[in-house]
């Protein structure tokens, strides 16, 4: 299609279209290259009272063997701790002028002379997809410092790849790492390295139990739950300690620079699950969600929403060994990303909600209107276990 022309800018009749009468609708059709999934969809949590934020995650705890005595004296161990997990608001804001002649002057185009108000909803629009953006994309969370700007942490902050460098003993197959893990046992974790003993593989789930003296930084791997449970069978002797040894913590599938395939999605949905995670959603670049629904397609497991008018409309929906997945395209997702995620833990904090700061406390200073809307948020992730990633996807 022919590319429109487009206007200098409208704050200024001078630079505006619309001031001569010419041959076109009366109506601009505003087209957006992207609509607000997330802004719209995901629930509003306490509002938020301070710019950083903070919250706590419970984890489910792994079954261990529970058999007690007839007659049985009760034991009364501390409670399990919780995680706390953090993140910042950021400040985000859209302003505009429009002078007083092109607040009067007549238009081709609807409200004839209201410019200030159709900029005003124009402005709102670019906001809820900034805000969009940042939930979207913001890989990095930091608090506002000197000319560094606070920036919350949307989606790929929490999703990406926690590595704990770690330790091995070639004597009894222990594991140190150099920071607190966090994990239980029978919880579990996959190895990576530059090299690691024969005895053991990357990408293998390794389940581990706690050492008693030590059980912050130290626990002993096991191939199987109910083996760490029990105390058998553990992993106790290794013939190297291996080179650049890392544990993995979270669900990350690593797609190698290589294109996506199914088998992929089903190994992110396991992990999620063997966390106690079950992901709903599978968001995907529009790019990435042709290669979905043509793999998907193959396999004859898509179905289709018939209840939706529009071709546009028709949501793709796999069925996987763990789940289902709804298949969802954003323009904001990374090529090199897949997010599989259960969005009832993901919810929105606001500092203060988007809103049109009054006139009275905009002064006028010339031969103009001015206006600022503004927000301020972040984004709460109450159990990103819950949720799994695909990274370095080939386009």
């Amino acid at each position: 299609m022919p590319i429109p022309e487009k206007t200098t800018s409208q704050s200024a009749s001078y630079l505006a279209e619309g001031s001569l009468e010419r041959d076109m609708s009366e109506v601009i059709t505003n087209i957006s290259p992207a609509d607000t999934p997330f802004l719209s969809n995901l629930p509003v949590y306490d509002e938020a009272y301070e710019m950083k934020i903070e919250w706590q995650t419970d984890e489910l705890l792994p079954p261990g063997k529970n058999q007690r005595p007839e007659f049985d004296e009760y034991k009364f161990p501390m409670a399990a701790g919780v995680g706390r997990l953090h993140n910042f608001c950021q400040i985000m804001a859209q302003s505009c002028k429009v002078s007083d002649v092109m607040q009067k002057a007549r238009k081709t185009y609807k409200p004839k002379t209201d410019e200030l108000s159709r900029q005003i909803t124009n402005y709102s629009k670019k906001l809820a997809f900034d805000m969009e953006y940042a939930i979207m994309s913001n890989a990095e969370a930091h608090a506002e410092s000197g000319s560094t700007l606070a920036m919350m942490g949307g989606i790929p902050y929490f999703m990406k790849e926690e590595l704990l460098d770690a330790t091995l003993s070639t004597t009894d197959g222990s594991v140190t790492t150099t920071q607190k893990h966090g994990l239980s046992t029978g919880s579990w974790i996959m190895l990576k390295g530059t090299k690691l003993p024969k005895e053991l593989k990357a990408g293998q789930r390794y389940y581990v139990r706690l050492d008693d003296t030590t059980p912050d930084t130290k626990f002993t791997l096991f191939n199987s739950l109910q083996d760490a449970v029990e105390k058998t069978n553990g992993i106790s002797t290794l013939t190297d300690a291996g080179t650049a040894v890392k544990v993995l913590i979270n669900n990350v599938v690593d797609a190698g620079n290589a294109k996506f395939t199914l088998d992929m999605i089903d190994d992110a949905m396991e992990l999620a699950y063997y966390r106690g995670g079950h992901p709903t959603q599978i968001w995907l670049n529009p790019t990435q969600k042709r290669r979905f629904s043509t793999l998907a397609r193959e396999l004859h497991t898509v179905n289709r929403n018939q209840t939706d008018k529009k071709v546009s409309d028709v949501t793709d929906v796999y069925e996987s060994d763990f789940g289902v997945l709804e298949a969802k395209s954003h323009l904001n997702c990374s090529d090199d990303k897949i997010f599989l995620m259960d969005p009832s833990y993901w919810g929105l904090r606001y500092f203060t909600r988007p809103h049109l700061i009054p006139n009275s406390q905009l002064a006028k200073t010339g031969s103009y209107e001015k206006f600022v809307i503004t927000s301020t948020l972040s984004l709460q992730a109450s159990q990103p276990l819950a949720s799994a990633v695909i990274n370095n996807v080939a386009r």
